[in-house]
């Protein structure tokens, strides 16, 4: 029997280096989530944007990212053809922001979260506008692999988007 012994122990072992990780054991790495957007801004320099971002958690309530959207704005200094009115002109957008989720778990269908951060706002290739930027917003559920979502914000006018996010079973 004390044979038997030693080749039970160096089984055991082998086992045991060879066994992956459990999911609970696993190094967490953070999620990236996709969006799409796109953005109506209202007011002096409002326009029409598209755009995407990649959000990534910071925290279990958290998510910080980029937007980059492209789009048309209204110029302020602008005069349409004759008519007095407001030309329209390319306009470009980069935010840096973080959302702060209130039901990170997705317990319920809808969840509300608050954000904020900074914008670059540029039209037609002039210099970058710096905006602050504050939302609140709404992430609907799930259909599909898509969730998506409406945001109410401030920052270069009141402004209004529907985003397409990529859903995260168990999570915003």
């Amino acid at each position: 029997m004390s044979g038997r012994l030693p080749i039970a122990r160096a089984l055991t072992l082998l086992a045991a280096v060879r066994a992956a990780p459990l999911a609970a054991q696993a190094p967490a790495r953070p999620a990236l989530t996709p969006e799409v957007r796109v953005d109506g801004a209202f007011g002096r320099e409002g326009g029409a944007f598209g755009g995407a971002g990649l959000f990534g958690d910071a925290g279990l309530y958290t998510r910080v990212g980029v937007v980059a959207a492209v789009g048309l704005a209204r110029d302020p200094d602008g005069v349409g053809p004759g008519d007095g009115s407001r030309t329209v002109v390319p306009a470009a957008r980069l935010e840096a922001l973080a959302r702060f989720h209130l039901d990170p778990l997705r317990m319920a269908r809808r969840g509300v979260y608050l954000g904020g951060g900074v914008a670059a706002a540029v039209r037609d290739g002039a210099a970058p506008r710096w905006q602050l930027v504050a939302l609140l917003g709404v992430e609907g559920a799930p259909r599909g692999r898509l969730a998506p979502a409406v945001e109410l914000g401030l920052g270069g006018g009141v402004r209004v988007a529907v985003a397409l996010r990529r859903a995260r079973p168990g999570r915003r």
